[in-house]
């Protein structure tokens, strides 16, 4: 198996929600849930607007968008034990391990670069026993902004040691694509939770309709 990119990354810094884990449904019900409880009612198009930053920052901004009373400290504690519920549950795309694999076959390195919290996360990638795929995890919580702030794939590129033309970064969400544009990075991008043109306008340089697009038989 053959990657569909150009032969000289050395580097993949991966997203995990989205787009190698289908965490979104159980995130969406997460969001609609920490909103119900305050008696909003919160919409499919917020949700894809929160897609990419940390918890916590999601927690601020529904408390300063919803004038939710609770201090944010509050929400996120509530917000973060409603999706520690459904999370650890969440499964792979079925084409994610493989995508995985082909990159190690190649002898990238690959980074996980994800807004999930070092717990959330981390608990879902040793039930699924992944460990042994990624150099190294840069978590949401690692840095004081996470995504579509570029703080969190800079400090990956630190980590990694590398140079940003030696990286292909793989998102999924319009947030993510911008993190990672900001750092410097090429992104190709998925079509899991948004739209071809909208992932393109956000300066993804190649959009696929599934990790195996990006992978192909020569």
């Amino acid at each position: 198996m053959a990657l569909n990119m150009d032969n000289h990354y050395s580097h993949a810094f991966l997203d995990f929600d989205g787009t190698l884990v289908d965490t979104l449904d159980c995130l969406f019900a997460s969001y609609l849930e920490i909103l119900n409880t305050y008696g909003i009612s919160g919409t499919k198009a917020e949700f894809e607007h929160l897609n990419g930053p940390s918890i916590a920052e999601v927690s601020e901004y529904l408390k300063n968008k919803h004038k939710i009373t609770n201090t944010t400290q509050t929400i996120y504690q509530r917000y973060k034990s409603i999706i520690r519920k459904r999370y650890i549950n969440a499964t792979p795309f079925a084409d994610a391990e493989a995508f995985l694999q082909a990159l190690q076959i190649k002898s990238i390195q690959i980074s996980l670069i994800t807004s999930a919290t070092a717990d959330l996360a981390g608990d879902l990638i040793q039930k699924l026993k992944w460990q042994h795929y990624f150099e190294r995890v840069v978590y949401g919580d690692s840095v004081p902004n996470s995504k579509p702030n570029p703080a969190i794939y800079l400090k990956g590129l630190e980590l990694a040691n590398t140079k940003a033309e030696n990286v292909i970064v793989i998102e999924d969400s319009c947030n993510g694509v911008r993190a990672a544009k900001d750092a410097g990075l090429t992104v190709f991008a998925v079509t899991s939770s948004h739209r071809e043109e909208d992932l393109l306008f956000a300066g993804a340089n190649k959009v696929f309709s599934s990790l195996s697009e990006i992978t192909r038989e020569k």
